[in-house]
């Protein structure tokens, strides 16, 4: 179940955060354990891709069954709810970057232009800024 799910992400988080030069894509929940936050940002910048609720649940339909913790969710008004409950842990971004109506091309370039303007004295280990 979920708390297997959780133990795994942090297991994951915490082998993959004492490497260098990687991009870790995680879920929304992943922010939700204090312990991931620490050890993700150790040796890392943590972005954070937003999107309107009506958009994730566009895009949670058209991938039925992957997203097991939405599964009891019926719109994106549920989808509000959750994001809603975990707003302050998303504070924890050190890049916040809105998917909503933006090409993918365009949310590259955007991450790029946030990750430029970060001081190099900002990164945990210089030799990793882009």
């Amino acid at each position: 179940g979920e708390r297997r799910f959780r133990s795994e992400e942090n297991l994951l988080a915490k082998k993959l955060s004492q490497r260098n030069h990687l991009v870790i894509a995680t879920g929304g929940g992943a922010v939700l354990n204090p312990e991931n936050i620490a050890v993700l940002r150790k040796n890392g910048i943590i972005i954070l891709l937003e999107a309107r609720a009506e958009d994730i649940w566009a895009r949670v339909n058209r991938k039925k069954g992957t997203r097991p913790l939405l599964k009891g969710a019926s719109c994106a008004e549920d989808i509000e709810k959750i994001l809603a409950t975990r707003a302050a842990y998303y504070d924890c971004a050190d890049i916040r970057v809105n998917t909503s109506d933006k090409e993918m091309e365009t949310i590259i370039e955007e991450i790029i232009q946030k990750l430029e303007e970060i001081p190099d004295q900002s990164y945990p280990d210089k030799s990793s800024a882009p």
